[in-house]
């Protein structure tokens, strides 16, 4: 049994786990201060911004590499040989010196090269504040695309190069694709629509809903599986996946093509055939 001099430490606790949680519920976002035992909290309410936008020339078949934190990716397919880059930064804290301060301190770092274009974020560390990224970007139809999130979405719309995505802590839609696609995703939720399958597609998910839509008559070697959730088939001609206990389907769809693969861990795996 705790003795009563232990019970000020406890609630003491409980009141920064409060605290700490509601900052996470507040758009503006907040600071938590804990000194000789006493907690504060300051609402991070002071922005800065700062906008542009950079093109460039990308060689036929160049890849495009995007890298972010804190901060959502849009891509969208583009003019050949060119590459656009729009971003916008917003940087907050208690007061208005410190969200520039935050701003001047952060960084987009950019590597041109003839066949390979890389944006990165270079969020800037020991501040009190958030600095947020966001990337809109157009790339060549045949170029490949590589995106790195980490507390971030990314949206990206009909694209007929290879695209390979990474996303910690976001959600990721993928719409009218008709290239390759590998693409990972942990803590959220991965939507694809096909509009063609032309190449090998390998989507992953750990914890959250993966969805995967595509014209009925496509022709794929189709493998999905889940572990701890529940796999659907619609629209496909699919033998044995009915009843609440599937977990895995493998079919030539359609007599066969390139492998489409899914593997879903604690969540829900969905696979829809359209007309």
């Amino acid at each position: 049994m705790l003795s009563k001099e232990c019970w000020p430490s406890l609630a003491l606790t409980a009141f920064q786990v409060a605290a700490v949680g509601a900052c996470a519920g507040l758009v503006a976002g907040c600071d938590v201060n804990i000194q000789n035992g006493k907690a504060s909290v300051g609402i991070m309410s002071a922005q800065a911004h700062d906008e542009w936008t950079h093109r460039y020339q990308l060689a036929p078949g160049g890849r495009v590499e995007v890298i972010n934190v804190n901060g959502p990716v849009r891509l969208a397919s583009g003019e050949a040989s060119s590459v656009e880059v729009h971003a916008t930064v917003t940087t907050k804290a208690l007061t208005e010196a410190g969200a520039k301060e935050i701003l001047a301190r952060g960084h987009i770092q950019e590597q041109v090269e003839p066949a390979r274009i890389r944006v990165e974020t270079i969020s800037p560390r020991g501040v009190r504040g958030s600095f947020e990224v966001r990337l809109e970007v157009t790339v060549p139809p045949d170029s490949q695309s590589d995106v790195s999130v980490t507390n971030g979405s990314v949206n990206a719309d009909g694209l007929s190069g290879g695209l390979k995505v990474v996303a910690v802590n976001g959600n990721v839609e993928l719409t009218k694709m008709s290239g390759a696609l590998d693409t990972v995703v942990a803590n959220g939720s991965l939507a694809v629509d096909l509009a063609r399958v032309t190449a090998p597609v390998r989507l992953e998910l750990t914890d959250g809903r993966l969805s995967l839509a595509l014209p009925a008559a496509s022709k794929a070697n189709l493998s999905a599986s889940i572990v701890n959730g529940a796999l659907d088939v619609s629209g496909l001609s699919v033998e044995g996946v009915t009843g609440r206990r599937v977990r895995s389907v493998e079919a030539a769809l359609n007599g066969g093509g390139p492998a489409v693969e899914l593997r879903a861990t604690n969540g829900r795996l969905s696979i829809e055939g359209r007309p």
